[in-house]
């Protein structure tokens, strides 16, 4: 898949009214660097939802790579307002 073919694919089904998923699996969760050229493949390809597998450490997913991604992502006000939200109560 190149960034090109999914941003073509990408646009006729939003415009359709589906929501576009991109993910990261079959191990490449474990390399932060390349998550983060991920995140912006993804981002520039127009994705609405994007996916990071868990098959790191011990079926869950590197805590590093996801910050990373999510500040690729989203910019870091965004992550830390919610990384905020998200903390609560155990």
């Amino acid at each position: 898949m190149t960034r090109q073919i999914a941003a073509e694919t990408t646009r006729p089904l939003q415009e359709a009214g589906a929501l576009v998923i991109g993910t990261i699996g079959t191990s490449q969760e474990g390399a932060p660097r390349a998550a983060v050229t991920k995140a912006l493949a993804a981002k520039e390809a127009g994705f609405d939802a994007h996916h990071v597998g868990d098959a790191g450490y011990h079926g869950v997913g590197d805590p590093e790579l996801l910050h990373e991604y999510s500040l690729t992502v989203r910019g870091r006000r965004h992550t830390w307002r919610r990384m905020a939200l998200g903390a609560g109560p155990a």
